[in-house]
């Protein structure tokens, strides 16, 4: 058996390629249903005359399958979904919902149960968004009592509740002004196609609780509810929101600065529950079973996938829990059965069964670096791990048995590391250098503070004292967690940005590493299949690249400091201008600016494209110090914030800012109620000093600025390209 190019993995990268043509392109079902049919018939009919041929033809009919089944769960709706009755846009709609999760500060998702009509109440179906007015203000800490409507808050809804609400029905469309993370393609894995909006003249009210799916209303949620419970009670501060990240995968209570130093240093997988959290949890079960059924280890499988199972709804089922959770549940049968386990079964069993649920997570960036991690672990930790081992056989045996868990560590890290290095850069832009060192202090730590955690969780119930004692083990093995980032997060070098590559280039990668792994293991592989696996793996990164190249956004960011204002605009191609004025006066500031390009007078713009700017190395003005690479990358430094200007493709520039002083925090929200329209909403926490990017990828700008108190609420929609 192949070990690299398992059937099992080639299967889910075929019938992933055709789930990327299925939701990239429009098509008709008469033809590739014929296809598929013929494909079917003559690879079954050829299988002992042609076995190379059969296999063409078995390939070509999964790979049709996967867009078929794609346009099927994405492309259309049945004759009784809500989409199909509710007056878009228009009218008030009555419609009586099942509340089913949350979504941001104040928004919700619901299963639409009925909607009113002429005719009365009609049964509908399908999914849909529900924002409550002002959501997401409270974010912003002492001013959540702001108020803007007189909307009546019926208070925290909860899984199960029945709820008869009037309001309006807007279709979610991807708002402009986004770059990377697209909430209504997220939605859109959820089955939200719709939102309601909701104003001050219109009801809200809680007609009945304890519906919905019987395991999530008296199992899941409940069980979901106690653990954070015991957090709250056991822990404090950042430690509650960390472990509630670590156990329950939840970042709401993770501080923006936190997240942003785990990403830097190259541990923010421990925020999503995978394979680590599954292996130890399961284990851990596992063993229990097997001591309470008598040492018959495998009595203890099912009772341990029903139990990882049960976890992978707690944490909400995303993609990477998905993942660890099929594959450990292969494991497990393999173990009760005897048999030996191949891991890249398991991996495309695990793609193929995400993608027959929901195709739209083929363009969820969790699900392409949760892959990506394990597919380089399981291809390059052989590779790494042997070379260690003959390492310290040849030169330091007696040094082995101390060694062995220390590089076995080292080379599970940067396997996963080569793994998604080059989708990190081409979501995020930056090179994660340090991760594998980090994870050597981090995953230690982790492993031993999340069971001391679950067991500080459980005897919160049972026995207080000793709850308390795990509890501070936990403190000490989370500060560990959190000194280690902090310090690895604020290295200057620890992630650079970096131009985003192409997908041609990704591809090229992936491919490599496959076949080098492939030329050092030995394995015998045909001709055919290398060539098979170069294209389906170039059509499978290409869906995140299109997303990306697709685009050619106008970027405004702009600044408020103790020296007064500044703002950077790029037009897609050039950077437009850089400067800074006394007071947010667009037309007597901003407009000015960008006529005065390219002229000689134009002393507080910097534009790369005027001759004789790019040749200096630092420029300063209002406060701001510049500095230009010879590769054109632009960074302004000022005591407060750190803007980083990249190239990218066709000019095109990523920015990013960040802040320079703890006690003035960048604090950006989305306004969930504007996802549905064509004019993005952002607000902005300006204390004492602050900053705002705006993003939109029309040509045509006009920028509106409303102040409410100590909130900034920017809103852009195209006017003949203007800034008014």
């Amino acid at each position: 058996m192949n070990r690299i190019f398992a059937p099992g993995f080639i299967v889910f990268l075929l019938f992933g390629t055709g789930t990327y043509f299925g939701l990239r392109f429009d098509f008709t079902y008469e033809c590739p249903l014929i296809i598929l049919a013929f494909s079917i018939i003559a690879g079954l009919l050829l299988n002992r005359k042609n076995e190379l041929l059969s296999n063409f033809f078995l390939a070509l009919s999964v790979l049709l399958a996967g867009g078929v089944w794609a346009k099927l769960r994405t492309g259309y709706f049945p004759k009784d979904h809500i989409i199909n009755y509710a007056s878009i846009d228009k009218h008030h709609n009555v419609v009586k919902g099942l509340v089913l999760e949350q979504w941001g500060s104040k928004s919700y998702i619901c299963k639409a149960c009925s909607l009113r009509t002429e005719k009365g109440f009609i049964g509908v179906k399908g999914n849909f968004l529900l924002v409550l007015p002002r959501a997401g203000f409270e974010d912003f800490g002492d001013d959540s009592s702001f108020t803007a409507c007189e909307f009546e808050d019926p208070g925290r809804l909860e899984y199960g509740d029945i709820i008869l609400l009037r309001g309006i029905f807007e279709t979610i469309r991807s708002p402009s002004n986004f770059y990377v993370y697209d909430p209504a393609t997220r939605l859109a894995e959820k089955g939200v196609r719709l939102q309601v909006r909701m104003d001050e003249d219109d009801s809200l009210t809680i007609i009945g609780t304890g519906r919905g799916n019987r395991l999530m209303y008296h199992i899941i949620v409940p069980l979901r509810n106690r653990i954070k419970f015991a957090i709250e009670q056991n822990f404090s501060g950042i430690y509650r929101g960390l472990l509630k990240g670590i156990i329950l995968g939840e970042k709401a209570g993770i501080p923006y600065e936190t997240r942003l130093e785990f990403s830097r240093s190259g541990i923010s997988h421990i925020l999503a529950v995978s394979g680590l959290h599954m292996g130890i949890i399961v284990g851990v079960i596992f063993l229990l079973f097997g001591v309470i059924f008598g040492g018959n280890y495998k009595m203890a499988v099912f009772p341990s996938i029903v139990c990882a199972f049960i976890y992978v709804l707690l944490v909400g089922a995303q993609p990477s829990s998905v993942r660890a959770g099929i594959m450990t549940s292969c494991f497990l049968i393999s173990l009760y059965g005897g048999k030996s386990y191949s891991s890249f079964h398991g991996l495309g069993l695990a793609g193929f069964v995400i993608l027959l649920l929901n195709p739209l997570e083929l363009a969820n960036p969790g699900f392409q670096l949760s892959f990506g991690a394990v597919w380089g672990i399981l291809v390059l930790y052989p590779i790494l791990n042997g070379a260690f081992k003959r390492f310290f056989d040849r030169t330091l045996q007696k040094a082995q048995r101390f060694a062995s868990p220390v590089y076995s560590l080292f080379s599970v890290s940067t396997a996963a590391q080569f793994g998604t290095s080059a989708l990190v850069a081409l979501i995020f832009f930056r090179l994660q250098l340090i991760g594998p060192l980090v994870n050597m202090i981090v995953v230690p730590a982790l492993s031993l503070a999340l069971p001391t955690g679950l067991l500080a969780i459980i005897f919160f119930y049972i026995y207080l004292p000793l709850s308390h004692i795990f509890s501070a083990a936990t403190y000490f093995y989370l500060y560990i967690v959190l000194k280690t980032a902090h310090i690895a997060g604020n290295w200057c070098y620890s992630a650079p940005f970096v131009q985003a590559p192409q997908a041609g280039f990704i591809a090229g990668y992936y491919l490599a590493l496959s076949l080098l792994a492939d030329i050092i293991l030995k394995t015998k592989t045909s001709g055919i299949s290398k060539i098979i696996l170069a294209g389906l793996i170039t059509l499978f990164v290409s869906y995140e690249a299109y997303t990306h190249l697709k685009q050619k956004p106008v970027e405004l960011v702009m600044f408020d400091t103790y020296q007064g204002s500044a703002f950077a605009i790029s037009d897609g191609k050039d950077i437009i201008a850089i400067g800074n004025c006394s007071r947010f006066d667009w037309k007597r500031n901003v407009v000015p600016y960008i006529n005065a390009k390219g002229k000689e007078n134009a002393r507080s713009v910097l534009d790369i494209g005027v001759p004789g700017y790019e040749n200096k190395k630092c420029l300063t003005f209002g406060g701001f110090e510049i500095t230009i690479n010879k590769y054109g990358w632009v960074k302004m430094w000022s005591p407060f914030y750190t803007l980083y200007l990249v190239p990218q493709k066709d000019k095109r520039y990523f920015m990013r800012i960040e802040s320079n002083q703890k006690e003035m925090p960048l604090r950006l929200n989305i306004f969930p109620r504007m996802i549905a329209q064509d004019e993005p909403g952002i607000n902005l926490d300006m204390r004492s000093t602050g900053a705002v990017i705006v993003r939109f990828y029309d040509d045509k700008l006009e920028l509106e600025s409303k102040r409410l108190g100590r909130f900034v609420e920017w809103r852009t929609r195209g006017n003949n390209g203007r800034i008014i």
